[in-house]
């Protein structure tokens, strides 16, 4: 598939410990030790990401359904990024486009949700929590999370390091320690 592509997306292969770079999607056939992660295809000339569409697609056909989804958005100038999970990974945020801005945001959710209209059977119902609905199941949207992490040093002070890319789930967790911590677990 990646070949079809114009420009050709950089592979990167997301591990539970580790990122590799995949000269080619067939080589994934022989890393068992990478089950559960994700595929990245990445614009060369990258960019800014403000906003990402979750789409959440059946196991059995992901690969197939995601090929033709990628086929559909990779020329629209605001896609950065698109990754997918790999098999064995049950996700209800199986595929993630990361776009550059909410109009393209805007034309990937146009584009999957027509390209859903005959394969509905392909794409699940279920979406991660805080993600944004468009009526159609398993399709969904959110804006990135702020490059600034959360940081509590000494349990006083809110400091954060700029510019850190992150997980919607971290960037959460993170937020509601701190705001248990200052209410709930308060020191007397």
């Amino acid at each position: 598939m990646d070949a079809k592509l114009t420009p050709k997306p950089e592979l990167m292969l997301q591990g539970s410990l580790r990122w590799v770079e995949l000269d080619k999607l067939s080589l994934l056939r022989n890393r068992g030790d990478m089950k559960g992660g994700f595929v990245h295809f990445n614009k060369p000339y990258g960019g800014s990401c403000l906003e990402r569409v979750y789409i959440n697609l059946n196991e059995s056909l992901r690969g197939r359904t995601f090929g033709g989804i990628l086929l559909k958005i990779w020329e629209l100038d605001g896609v950065l990024t698109a990754k997918v999970a790999v098999s064995g990974r049950e996700a209800v945020d199986s595929v993630v486009v990361y776009c550059r801005n909410a109009a393209t945001r805007d034309e990937v959710l146009r584009k999957v949700k027509k390209y859903q209209r005959h394969r509905l059977d392909r794409f699940g119902s279920a979406l991660p929590k805080m993600v944004a609905q468009t009526g159609k199941p398993g399709i969904g949207f959110g804006a990135e999370p702020p490059r600034r992490q959360p940081f509590r040093p000494n349990s006083q002070t809110f400091n954060g390091a700029n510019d850190v890319m992150q997980s919607f789930g971290l960037y959460r967790s993170s937020l509601i320690f701190i705001a248990l911590e200052r209410t709930f677990f308060r020191k007397k």
